[in-house]
């Protein structure tokens, strides 16, 4: 086993506490708001991109939750690499352009959120404030550990070029 499992399955830990959950909450949030509010008509494209926002967040979260996190715990606890493992790589370049898209999406949000006036403590603030707040520190945290494991790693490495 390696010794970047335990900062690994840390990191992932953390990753799942302190930024899907609190962000899961903030989307069931505007979720609860949209089910138990009436929309107006212009403030139905908002919404529209709320879940176009909602679905990129859900397929990032699903990608790392289900592959990601799993496949780099796996790899640190291989003694061989797997002849059909994924590329780590490709799945980094993956979550960085949806983690890009998402908050690009969130800030637009927020933008049309001010045009419309809508009130300052609606769930479309606090959940494009949480993006803003939650998603890159952590993300930027991942990526420079994936990049230092990629550099100084030798199972890291093994495992993305496929050597034994």
């Amino acid at each position: 086993m390696c010794e970047h499992s335990i900062s690994a399955a840390a990191i992932t830990e953390r990753m799942k506490q302190e930024m899907y959950q609190p962000l899961d909450q903030l989307f069931s949030d505007v979720d609860t708001y949209l089910r138990n509010n009436t929309v107006c008509t212009e403030a139905t494209d908002i919404f529209n991109d709320f879940l176009r926002l909602k679905w990129e967040y859900e397929s990032l979260r699903n990608y790392e939750l289900k592959l990601v996190f799993p496949s780099i715990l796996k790899m640190f606890g291989a003694k061989n690499p797997d002849s059909n493992q994924i590329s780590i790589a490709d799945l980094q370049t993956l979550t960085k352009r949806k983690e890009v898209l998402i908050c690009s999406m969130a800030s637009e949000i927020e933008q049309e959120a001010e045009r419309l006036s809508l009130p300052v403590d609606h769930p479309l603030f606090r959940l494009c404030s949480g993006i803003e707040q939650l998603l890159p520190p952590i993300r930027q945290e991942w990526n420079g550990m994936m990049d230092k494991w990629r550099q100084t790693c030798a199972c890291f490495r093994s495992f993305e070029t496929g050597n034994q």
